[in-house]
């Protein structure tokens, strides 16, 4: 019973989008490339991002 609780509490507790700020410096290609990707993922699983630069 205790194990049903705890898998529907994470099953719901990662239903609601979160606000994520991302810092994202120009100083490196590759950075820049795996920062946008990585923030591309978190938009379409339906997150609120704010990018910095």
């Amino acid at each position: 019973m205790q194990i049903l609780v705890i898998l529907l509490t994470c099953f719901v507790s990662s239903l609601h989008p979160y606000n994520i700020l991302v810092f994202n410096p120009r100083f490196g290609k590759s950075h820049v490339l795996f920062m946008n990707t990585i923030t591309d993922t978190l938009i379409e699983a339906g997150h609120n991002l704010v990018s910095l630069q």
